[in-house]
């Protein structure tokens, strides 16, 4: 009988020992398999975002994390810069986080790391569509721009019941280089399928400078700037002379938009770089009431301290000229921007924009 029961012990404890073996193995085999997936896909770093300063020009977002020091300069109405360890990255297209829709999309970034690489979502929300600027950098302020992904019609409609701020993004990498932005409904995973690459603007070095200077606790308005010297017009097309940009020497004259046929006068001023002046609004030269549902300007409302459009002289004779737009400190927002200004609607909405000389 006692021998009995030590078989059966026997074999209890074997089974156990299999069992334990077999579970062991498969725990390897699930370790194994969660490391993998570990290793294609991105962590979501926590991330908050918290306004440290702020004047009239710039907003300084500490994005704060566990990992990696991040800064974000916004300049109202202007670009947006990412500083990643005392390296300054300029976003590829201007972003206006304050004022988009009435939301502060800066708590709706998103930051992924994988591996040594750090991938950040910069959102723009509107009535109509969400479009992410997506980045990758490194700890050295190396960086890639990976485009600008925005819904279809088909993903909008299954999602635009779903408040923007309550919508789940996250990053997947797919079968191309670039990952994928997805956004979770339901149990499906939605891809953004429109995924655009836009030229980048050209770094401007003027308000990097204003930000190193903004660190060492000046005021990003008191750069300075100096009495301009230039004198002439340059035009998309140079025959038609109701729209074109004249300046003479610290003022000039704008065609500004068709619709109504508003024409503004300007203040320019020469900046700090070699061939670059500054344009500011200075006042209505004339506007009518054509059409009461588009823009008019009400002169109190804009801001004549603001730069709204920057225009660099080439060795060709020709000019680039880098819009901005006006800046209503009413609604706090830009206006003239895209088509609605004359000249880049005369330029087939394209950008750069670079004008003829015109004699």
């Amino acid at each position: 009988m006692i021998t009995k029961h030590l078989n059966i012990f026997k074999y209890l404890i074997i089974c156990i020992f299999l069992c334990s073996c077999t579970k062991s193995s498969s725990q390897t085999a699930t370790n194994a398999n969660n490391s993998k997936i570990k290793s294609d896909t991105y962590e979501t770093v926590d991330l908050k975002s918290i306004i440290s300063k702020e004047d009239d020009q710039i907003v300084v977002h500490q994005l704060k994390n566990s990992i990696i020091p991040l800064v974000m300069y916004t300049f109202k109405g202007g670009n947006s810069f990412l500083e990643v360890n005392d390296h300054i990255i300029q976003f590829p297209i201007a972003f206006d986080f304050i004022h988009s829709e009435n939301l502060d999309t800066t708590k709706e970034i998103l930051l992924f790391k994988r591996n040594n690489k750090y991938d950040i979502l910069l959102p723009t929300f509107s009535e109509g569509f969400t479009t992410f600027t997506l980045l990758e950098f490194s700890q050295d302020g190396t960086y890639k721009y990976l485009g600008n992904h925005t819904y279809n019609n088909d993903i909008f409609n299954k999602i635009k019941n779903t408040p923007p701020e309550k919508r789940i993004y996250f990053l997947k990498q797919g079968k191309t280089k670039t990952p994928g932005i997805y956004v979770k409904q339901g149990n499906n995973d939605l891809l953004f399928s429109e995924i655009s690459y836009p030229e980048p603007d050209p770094i401007a070095n003027e308000e990097i400078e204003k930000i190193n200077f903004y660190k060492k606790g000046g005021s990003s308005q008191n750069l300075k700037t100096y009495p301009s010297d230039l004198k002439g017009m340059w035009g998309v097309i140079c025959e038609n002379e109701l729209t074109v940009l004249k300046i003479n020497k610290n003022e000039g004259f704008l065609s500004l938009y068709d619709f109504n046929a508003i024409y503004i006068n300007l203040k320019v001023e020469k900046s700090s770089n070699k061939k670059e002046y500054l344009l500011k609004y200075a006042s209505v030269a004339s506007q009518e009431d054509y059409y009461k549902e588009n823009l008019k300007i009400i002169d109190d409302e804009i801001s004549k301290d603001k730069v709204i459009g920057k225009l660099i002289l080439q060795n060709s004779g020709k000019a680039e000229l880098q819009w901005i737009g006006l800046y209503n400190m009413k609604k706090q927002k830009l206006e003239f921007v895209g088509n609605d200004f004359l000249l880049i609607k005369e330029n087939g909405g394209k950008t750069p924009l670079i004008l003829e000389p015109c004699k």
